[in-house]
């Protein structure tokens, strides 16, 4: 009897345990050299695996930070570019604070994947409803990636411009939202007076080839967020 390929025993135990929900939507999976040295094989035996598990649709690759699980229903597969903003910029009169080159911190050249000391483009703008600010954004984006850009495209949604002029095809964003506390910083930014919740969105998203063009923050005041959802079975 035709002994089974490693690779197809690979694929099999990982497609169980992502059907079994040990790995949920988003959960990253272990790294190559790690599913290798627990089955014995090379990594190329490990990527022919994976490769498999993405044509059936079950996992999405992220250059830099790895693999993930799938949303079957759609989730991860990459969207239009205007569910890439968290908000509907059509909406907000946008304000530009500052935009300027700058060299990366640790930190940041952590978060985009690029060598510390390398340029990076550092906009941040605020968000306005009716001469009332309601959230403040600061972008990070690596200047080896993103070139060309011009101050007059944080006026609007960047997506739209890097597909349209710069013919790049952003796909994949990896999203955090939690809540924090405003701090005398903030407070200045947004003219609130007093600590309030804010809704922190923190975002780093990918071109369709993997690159890992952007770093953004967003902070928005908590009691003037609404969602409303027209959901249809």
């Amino acid at each position: 009897m035709k002994e089974t390929p490693k690779y197809v025993i690979i694929a099999d135990h990982f497609r169980q345990l992502i059907h079994e929900e040990n790995f949920k939507v988003d959960d990253q999976l272990p790294q190559e050299i790690q599913i290798a040295k627990s089955f014995n094989v090379s990594r190329i035996t490990v990527r022919k695996a994976l490769d498999e598990l993405e044509k059936q649709g079950l996992i999405y690759r992220v250059q830099g930070s790895g693999t993930f699980v799938k949303d079957a229903n759609g989730v991860g597969k990459g969207f239009d570019k205007k569910s890439l903003d968290l908000f509907n910029l059509e909406e907000y009169q946008i304000e530009i604070l500052n935009f300027e080159i700058q060299k990366t911190s640790k930190e940041m050249a952590a978060k985009l994947n690029i060598n510390e000391y390398d340029l990076v483009y550092k906009i941040e703008r605020i968000l306005k409803q009716n001469d009332e600010i309601m959230g403040y954004q600061v972008i990070y984006l690596p200047s080896k990636v993103i070139q060309g850009i011009r101050l007059d495209v944080f006026e609007h949604s960047l997506y739209t411009f890097l597909e349209d002029e710069l013919v790049l095809n952003p796909k994949t964003a990896i999203r955090e939202i939690s809540t924090v506390i405003s701090d005398e910083k903030l407070n200045r930014i947004l003219q609130i007076t007093k600590l309030e919740p804010l809704l922190k969105c923190e975002q780093r998203t990918f071109l369709d080839s993997g690159q890992l063009f952007e770093w953004t923050r967003y902070y928005y005041r908590a009691n003037k967020y609404k969602i409303k959802q027209h959901i249809k079975k």
